[in-house]
C-alpha cells in the first residue's frame, strides 16, 4: 500500500519524505505512542519502526518512557516528541548514545570465535573417558520368594489390613 501511494505520488512530482521525518512528524501531530502504533498508522513494518524510533531517541529528536502494559505484563515504550524540537531537524547522535555499550551482532561474534581457536569447541574434551557402569542393585526382598510363599504372605498382609466387621 505505502508503494503505491509513494509510486502515485512520484508520478505527480511530489517528493516523499524520509521515513525518520515521516515518524518524527507523525509524534509531532499525534503525541505520545508506541512503536506497533506508529507502524499501524504509516502501514509500516513494526521492527522498522521500533528501529528507527530508537535511532531517533539517540539523536535527542524524540524521548522515551517505559511502563507496564496491563494486558500483556510486558514492558512498552512510549514515544513522544522532545519538547525543544518545533520542526524537523536531522540531529546528530548524542554523546550518551556513543557512549553507551552496544550488543555485538552475530557476525562479529562468530568471527570472535573463529579467531581464538579451541575456545567455545565442543568436541568430546568434556565428556568422560569411559562411561560409568551402573551399580548392580541388590535383589528386592520379594524376588526372592516363591509363589507359595508370596501367596502366603498376601493372605497374612490380608488379615493384618482387612477391617474388623463391627
Amino acid at each position: 500500500m505505502v508503494s503505491t501511494i509513494k509510486q502515485a505520488l512520484t508520478e505527480v512530482g511530489i517528493k516523499l519524505p524520509p521515513v525518520n521525518q515521516r515518524i518524527w512528524q507523525f509524534l509531532k501531530d499525534s503525541g505520545t505512542h508506541n512503536a506497533n502504533t506508529v507502524a499501524k498508522a504509516l502501514t509500516m513494518p513494526a521492527n522498522s519502526v521500533s528501529s528507527m524510533l530508537g535511532q531517533l531517541r539517540d539523536r535527542a529528536m524524540v524521548t522515551s518512557k517505559q511502563e507496564m502494559d496491563k494486558t500483556t505484563g510486558h514492558i512498552v515504550h512510549y514515544f513522544t516528541v522532545a519538547s525543544k524540537m518545533k520542526k524537523y531537524t536531522l540531529l546528530p547522535i548524542t554523546a550518551a548514545a556513543k557512549a553507551r555499550p552496544h550488543r555485538p551482532s552475530a557476525k562479529s561474534i562468530a568471527q570472535a570465535l573463529k579467531a581464538t581457536p579451541g575456545m567455545h569447541d565442543i568436541g568430546t574434551a568434556h565428556l568422560p573417558p569411559t562411561v560409568p557402569e551402573k551399580p548392580a542393585q541388590k535383589p528386592h526382598i520379594l524376588d526372592q520368594l516363591n509363589v507359595r510363599e508370596a501367596y502366603a504372605l498376601y493372605l497374612e498382609l490380608h488379615k493384618m489390613f482387612t477391617p474388623i466387621p463391627i
